[in-house]
């Protein structure tokens, strides 16, 4: 008798533990819905908090980590911070998950850049531009689809896909135009990609 009232006692502090944890991960979001935490995360980031800001990207993530907004977000943190290998790495677990933005694929797209890794990045930059044609990044970040083009041009430059780098930049100056197939040409190409960086 003795053993099967300690085996409830035990029963009923494990229930009673059970019941701690829950409310207090509850707590830990305040009650909030995943879109809610991933708009207080992106506000907190908006205002360059950007640890607090990876603190619930990773709430939204345990809440529900098949969706792609807390990776979007981790990454984009990661850029931020100069962390360039986090980054590339949150870009890439949240390439599967449902919801990718074309925010996810842009700023992987410059990740890729910074790695070196010049088709990948057109490739992630092609599909954010596909996704959004007139992208911008509203969080803090002066990064929006000329951007994206620039960096898709560069990139062409870089592999010597100079005809691909010459169409690229004239999306960005029209008036531009230069032989490609000539060194002086390629030097132009050169110039007008330093010339477009500071505009």
């Amino acid at each position: 008798m003795r053993s099967i009232f300690i085996s409830i006692q035990l029963i009923s502090i494990f229930l009673l533990w059970n019941a701690c944890s829950d409310s207090s991960s509850s707590t830990d979001v305040g009650g909030l819905s995943y879109e809610q935490i991933i708009s207080d995360a992106w506000s907190l980031f908006d205002d360059e908090q950007y640890q607090l800001a990876m603190d619930r990207f990773k709430d939204a993530q345990d809440m529900s980590g098949d969706e792609s907004g807390a990776y979007t977000g981790q990454g984009c943190v990661y850029f931020v911070l100069d962390k360039i290998d986090s980054s590339a790495y949150f870009f890439s677990l949240g390439e599967d998950k449902k919801n990718l933005t074309a925010t996810h694929y842009a700023i992987w797209a410059f990740v890729l850049n910074i790695e070196k890794q010049y088709l990948s990045s057109l490739e992630k930059g092609g599909l954010a531009l596909e996704m959004n044609p007139n992208w911008n990044f509203p969080y803090g970040l002066n990064l929006n689809s000329y951007d994206l083009h620039l960096l898709n041009a560069i990139n062409y430059f870089l592999i010597g896909a100079f005809e691909d780098c010459l169409i690229e930049i004239q999306i960005l100056d029209p008036f531009f135009n230069t032989d490609v197939n000539s060194n002086s040409g390629q030097i132009a190409l050169s110039e007008e990609l330093e010339k477009l960086k500071r505009n």
